[in-house]
């Protein structure tokens, strides 16, 4: 996936204008294979993880059935 993502970087910085967030779609039980499930900015989560945060919680309320 590494590889993955850098060739879409070099695409991506190739484009001078354009603008995006890299996107990680939430691991919460109720989001995996929902079509509705949440995504975090990668950004965001790096953020997280520099100020210790192990946890984060699910952003969207998804019912239970």
């Amino acid at each position: 996936m590494t590889i993955v993502f850098n060739e879409i970087d070099k695409i991506n910085n190739s484009y001078e204008r354009i603008k995006y967030h890299k996107l990680i779609t939430c691991n919460f039980p109720k989001c995996t294979n929902n079509p509705q499930a949440h995504f975090y900015r990668l950004q965001e989560l790096k953020e997280r993880v520099a100020y210790q945060q192990e946890y984060i919680g699910c952003g969207t309320a998804i019912s239970t059935p």
